[in-house]
């Protein structure tokens, strides 16, 4: 799993760009936030990460922070965790 510290996440590119900005939204997750609508950080992450379907490099090194998030706290998360991996 790609550390959220890591500087290569600048190096990942998403749907708009360079991932640095996933890392912060990541660490967001922790805390199981609602994921409806235009919530953050899921909608960032998901409309970056998961784009109109598509999936990116910074897609892959998302993937094992949302399931460690989802392992955390199950109870809490909404089905668009549990989605997002599948």
């Amino acid at each position: 799993m790609l550390n959220l510290d890591s500087p290569r996440w600048s190096e990942l590119q998403h749907a708009y760009g360079s991932a640095a900005d996933i890392p912060g939204r990541l660490r967001e997750l922790r805390d199981m936030p609602e994921a409806k609508g235009d919530s953050e950080p899921w909608f960032g992450l998901w409309s970056a990460l998961a784009h109109q379907g598509d999936v990116f490099p910074a897609s892959f090194a998302a993937l094992p922070h949302v399931v460690d998030a989802l392992a955390g706290q199950p109870h809490k998360a909404s089905a668009s965790y549990f989605q997002f991996p599948a």
